[in-house]
């Protein structure tokens, strides 16, 4: 993706111009006069560019956060790459090509609910769940979708790539334009491996509040072990910057598209790279989830928390607090 960093070219504009009127059609077309109106308070972390931000990372962390301080949370979400639509609750009989491996994962911490269609996953958890007064929904990349209400919607970024040359797909990683995507947001969360750097220029002329928090990287491997590090992820460039973060000595690397089920070919190349470089296996939670039960024995997990901010915890308090 590093050409999305760079300057693009006059054709390549062209038919990201093309592609932000039709998404602008699309989504005028869609948008209801009023968007539904669930009881529990709703917080969206949602995100401008394809792939790699962090929502599922920065849900996660807000909902361990909110459950320590008292709320019940129950986690939105699509389901992405799941084959099932929907809309159910994700149980233990569930896997994560029946309903995507973030569900799934996500699942081991909190309800999650599935719903390929979120207007219908939204209804369906208001007339089946029992509401407590201090419950919160957190919907897992849910910024561009209009029909549900959103009480705070935070935008999930990372200091890596923040949101690259600020050009909509194909000429850049956008979603939709960068003020579009802004105006509809009361937050924005950056995530840092190492120390926060400088929040990129073309974002001092919106008057948001920005937040760092920091990613710590985990591995009960010993520092310098040789390692082959694999993985299926929007961004595999920051998955290689936390293997290093945890002090181990990079071998040789292989990623795959974002979201891959891995096939049996694909672990025996994994294990033969492994021997050829007399290294030990090292994959992401998300990949990991996917992998053979014999594969799973042969690879570990790079393990990875979020600190939140002190700031962002009192205003969405705040918030919840005074929800109309």
């Amino acid at each position: 993706m590093e050409f999305w960093k760079k300057s693009p070219g006059m054709g390549v504009r062209a038919v990201s111009t093309l592609y932000q009127i039709a998404q602008c059609l699309y989504e005028w077309n869609r948008t209801p006069f009023s968007p539904f109106r669930i009881t529990a308070p709703v917080i969206s972390i949602g995100g401008l560019t394809l792939g790699g931000a962090g929502k599922t990372p920065c849900t996660l962390a807000l909902a361990q956060w909110l459950s320590d301080s008292g709320y019940f949370c129950i986690i939105l979400t699509r389901g992405y790459k799941g084959r099932s639509k929907g809309p159910l609750w994700v149980s233990a009989s569930d896997t994560p090509y029946s309903v995507g491996e973030e569900a799934w994962m996500m699942a081991q911490y909190f309800p999650v609910l599935v719903s390929k269609n979120i207007l219908e996953g939204a209804k369906y958890i208001q007339n089946t769940f029992d509401f407590k007064n201090n419950t919160v929904i957190l919907w897992d990349d849910g910024h561009q979708y209009p029909k549900l209400h959103k009480d705070i919607a935070l935008i999930a970024t990372n200091t890596q790539q923040w949101f690259g040359n600020t050009w909509i797909f194909p000429a850049g990683p956008l979603r939709e334009s960068l003020e579009n995507g802004i105006q509809r947001a009361h937050g924005i969360i950056s995530l840092y491996s190492k120390e926060p750097k400088n929040l990129p220029e073309y974002l001092s002329k919106f008057s948001i509040p920005s937040w760092f928090a920091q990613c710590i990287a985990t591995c009960p491997l010993p520092e310098n072990t040789p390692v082959v590090g694999f993985c299926g992820l929007g961004d595999p460039e920051r998955f290689w910057e936390t293997i290093q973060q945890c002090k181990l000595n990079l071998k040789a690397s292989r990623s795959f598209p974002d979201h891959y089920f891995y096939k049996p070919r694909d672990e025996f190349f994994l294990q033969d790279l492994a021997k050829k470089h007399h290294a030990v296996l090292v994959t992401s939670q998300k990949d990991y989830v996917k992998l053979s039960t014999n594969m799973k024995a042969l690879t570990h997990q790079i393990f990875q928390s979020i600190i939140l901010p002190l700031e962002i915890k009192r205003i969405i308090v705040k918030m919840l607090t005074h929800r109309g």
